[in-house]
């Protein structure tokens, strides 16, 4: 046990005799009956009435729940908080999916975890494990921790209550290197793509370490060469803002203070403490002596695009794309089908440049904007796959390929007509000869079936000739266009694997306007509140995620020479909500910028 610091020492209805002889009369018989049936009657209105009483109520009920998981956010919390365990030196804190408190007790130099209701911990690590960061990861079920293994600094992780660690990375010797780490780590955060970021206290900085990355990138705080620095003066906590693209990091020097780094600037400015701070809620100020600080999932505000202007700008015409994508600088990348190119326009330059020539067949795209990488299903020397390019580096990288052609998870069919990366790295790839959907996640050498066919089950029709797909990662469903029987949206949710039509097939009722109309859809999109919009001919409908009509958001129809467009086959956002869209009758990329947006939670 000695030997290895990462030893784990606990893981754990009357029956009524007929009177012949006192029979009543026929008359008093009849009314008899009628009275005991409009009993019966009576008493059934009642039970129903209340069958009815207690379902809406459950459904009500079940319905605020949903919507609290899946929409909303905590605002406000109960003042009474209940006690849970005690323990007296604390140096880290986390609290996994199933409620498990885990805590790294200093006295004792252990790593332990508290089940709910538990009056004694559970000692994962001890005696060896020393005042170190801890971090949950949600979206991977990993416990990530930082430690010095023979003598080497890294982070390591316990993946779903697993007894052994995964080393994430490790640190190429002590020093100044990118590459290199601090014996004294003070906090750790990992973001929704997995990227980890490590609060080097040591070096006064830090570094965050991409997925399967050799070297980190420095994000706050001291170069090497900047010896008189005093951006990061003893850190001692660290917290990602990932809404806002802020890092927050608390320091001791000179009183207690947060510093915020932002728009990917190593230099920061004090927000909190070292003077007096304006509360703009009561506008009062006052000295605040920060402790310890966490974001919530709103940030300091989220804003999503409600409204567009009608009035678009056509930005580039090309003449057959199959799929569109926006970079995080605005450039355009389309796939042209007919010159089998991959392309890409810029709007500094306002050209249009091959970036794949010849060999580029009608296959999508999708631009992953947390990590700056531009993915695209291509078939590599006959065998297919995922790429992307990572930040407009020219070569492109393998994130995964198929183990052949074929019906099992681990393979793919030459034709996919639909790529969505969703916040923690997991591709959705749309495989249509194979009528299903597949997410492969994140370093895994298989798929995972979410929508449509099962190998077995040749007479489905779940997704007969898919050819567009969407995720709305609010509500967990995923949206799929299908042409079977005439163009239809799908929705995939709960974890189903068998979807039910929302959009097409027939009439679907404007609950606003109390009508029914044919909707045909041609493309649709998720806004970042979970509605969607769907591309009809000449007009695009905005849709709320229960199904209900929202209006028409761009279009003729809208008047006041709002731009006109046919066939709206594709659209994508910007970092910014502005709304992309590409009219196949007239080859037109047109951008349609947002005029109207909806905020929560502004607090600056």
């Amino acid at each position: 046990m000695d030997s290895d610091p990462l030893y784990l020492s606990h893981d754990p209805l009357l029956n009524v005799p007929n009177d012949e002889t006192k029979q009543p009369s026929p008359t008093k018989r009849y009314k008899i009956i009628i009275i005991g049936l409009c009993l019966v009657v009576f008493l059934l209105s009642i039970a129903l009435s209340l069958v009815f009483v207690a379902t809406r109520k459950q459904q009500s009920s079940s319905i605020t729940t949903n919507t609290i998981l899946d929409n909303c956010f905590a605002t406000s919390w109960n003042p009474v908080g209940e006690t849970l365990v005690k323990v007296d030196r604390v140096s880290t804190l986390a609290v996994d999916n199933d409620f498990n408190i885990y805590t790294s007790d200093v006295s004792v130099r252990a790593l332990q975890k508290w089940l709910p209701g538990a009056d004694k911990p559970i000692n994962l690590f001890e005696g060896h494990f020393p005042e170190t960061p801890i971090f949950y990861h949600s979206l991977t079920h990993s416990l990530y921790f930082f430690i010095v293994f023979k003598d080497t600094p890294g982070v390591y992780k316990l993946v779903d209550g697993n007894s052994t660690p995964v080393n994430v990375f490790s640190s190429n010797g002590r020093g100044w290197n990118i590459d290199q780490l601090d014996n004294s780590c003070r906090g750790l955060y990992v973001n929704t793509a997995g990227d980890v970021f490590v609060l080097d206290e040591g070096r006064r900085r830090i570094v965050k370490w991409m997925v399967n990355a050799t070297s980190g990138v420095l994000v706050a705080g001291r170069k090497e060469d900047e010896s008189n620095s005093d951006q990061l003066p003893s850190p001692s906590g660290l917290y990602v803002d990932e809404i806002d693209n802020s890092i927050y990091a608390l320091i001791d020097s000179s009183g207690r203070q947060i510093k915020r780094f932002s728009n990917g600037s190593v230099y920061g400015v004090t927000i909190f403490g070292g003077g007096p701070s304006t509360v703009l809620s009561d506008l009062v100020s006052d000295y605040i002596e920060p402790q310890s600080m966490i974001v919530d999932k709103m940030g300091s505000e989220i804003c999503a695009a409600t409204r567009w202007n009608p009035v678009g700008k056509k930005l580039v015409k090309i003449e057959h794309a199959s799929s569109l994508a926006v970079d995080n600088d605005f450039n355009v990348y389309v796939a042209n089908w007919d010159t089998h190119t991959l392309q890409k326009w810029s709007p500094d330059t306002n050209e249009l440049i091959n970036l794949f020539e010849e060999q580029f067949p009608e296959t999508p795209i999708f631009y992953h904007s947390l990590t700056r990488s531009l993915y695209f299903f291509y078939v590599y020397k006959d065998i297919p796959g995922v790429f992307k390019l990572v930040d407009g580096n020219s070569s492109p990288v393998n994130v995964f390929s198929s183990n052949g052609r074929g019906w099992n998870l681990d393979q793919l069919d030459s034709s996919c007509k639909g790529l969505y990366v969703n916040a923690a790295g997991d591709i959705f790839v749309l495989d249509q000869g194979r009528h299903r959907i597949v997410k492969w996640v994140v370093n895994a050498t298989s798929g995972v079936l979410v929508a449509g066919r099962k190998e077995d089950e040749s007479n489905s029709d779940q997704l007969e000739f898919p050819s567009g797909m969407y995720v709305d990662e609010i509500n967990n469903s995923v949206y799929v266009i299908t042409d079977m029987m005439g163009r239809r949206i799908k929705r995939f949710s709960n974890g189903s694997v068998y979807g039910v039509s929302v959009f097409g097939g027939g009439p679907s009722k404007y609950l606003s306007e109390i009508k029914s109309e044919y909707v045909e859809p041609l493309s649709m999109i998720v806004d970042k509140m979970g509605n969607i919009l769907v591309g009809e001919n000449s007009k695009i409908t905005r849709w709320t995620s229960d199904i209900k009509y929202n209006g028409i958001i761009l279009g003729e129809s809208l008047g006041g020479g709002a731009t006109h467009f046919y066939t709206p086959q594709l659209m994508t956002f910007d970092k910014l909500g502005n709304l992309y869209v590409y009219d196949k009758s007239d080859g037109q990329v047109i951008r349609f910028d947002v005029n109207s947006t909806s905020c929560i939670n502004n607090l600056h």
